[in-house]
């Protein structure tokens, strides 16, 4: 029988942290699909969300994070990009380039962290 430790464990927890975090919104991007709206579901919350799962993303990156933590970010970036997509196609008005914009956020963090490392 192998025993785990601890550092291991927490590896594998974060991983499965991780994976969960990759499938909570799945049921969410398909219902908006499916009834091709998003009548009921915040943007402005998904714009917050946003801001903070690529500043997460970008720092874990650059700080060689584990991961566990780098892949949190990525699935968060990617489920908040695709509800940005399904905001910009179902909301009938003309802030739809105002969501498409924010698939671009993550690129600030970046720019931050290549500019000024040491912060």
């Amino acid at each position: 029988m192998m025993i785990l430790e601890s550092e291991q464990l927490a590896h594998i927890a974060g991983l499965i942290s991780s994976f969960c975090s990759m499938f909570q919104y799945v049921p969410q991007l398909i219902y908006n699909l499916r009834r091709k709206s998003v009548e009921g579901f915040s943007p402005s919350s998904i714009v917050i969300k946003q801001v903070g799962a690529a500043f997460l993303l970008i720092n874990s990156m650059l700080l060689g994070e584990a991961l566990p933590v780098a892949l949190y970010g990525l699935a968060n970036v990617v489920a908040h990009s695709l509800f940005m997509v399904q905001f910009a196609r179902f909301i009938p008005s003309s802030s739809s380039m105002f969501y498409l914009l924010w698939l671009l956020f993550p690129l600030f963090p970046l720019a931050l962290g290549v500019t000024w490392p040491a912060s």
